[in-house]
């Protein structure tokens, strides 16, 4: 097998959401298929309609839910080094253009 047959294999893998190296590439906890997500879509949907008043809990999928903000911790001087970006005292490389 030469480079470039390499190159188109590991593209081809890639671009396949049932590979893991694709889920692992994109962060999922486990590879899907095409008919997955058209099944998790219908059982979300009869969920909703069968569930009466109470919203029901979407199925999980692999990834991060992106309504979900990623906890993190700041620096220690994070709010030390805010205070002198906006006194002035900082010099950043992207200024705002003055008109």
């Amino acid at each position: 097998m030469n480079f470039d047959e390499l190159v188109l294999l590991v593209d081809v893998l890639l671009r396949d959401p049932s590979s893991w190296l694709h889920a692992a590439v994109a962060g999922w906890k486990h590879p899907i298929s095409y008919e997955w997500t058209v099944n998790v879509a219908t059982y979300d949907l009869l969920a909703q309609v069968y569930s009466g008043k109470r919203k029901p809990k979407p199925y999980p999928r692999p990834w991060r839910d992106p309504n979900v903000k990623a906890k993190g911790k700041a620096r220690k001087d994070a709010r030390e080094i805010l205070k002198r970006a906006k006194d002035g005292e900082l010099d950043w490389q992207n200024k705002p253009m003055r008109m």
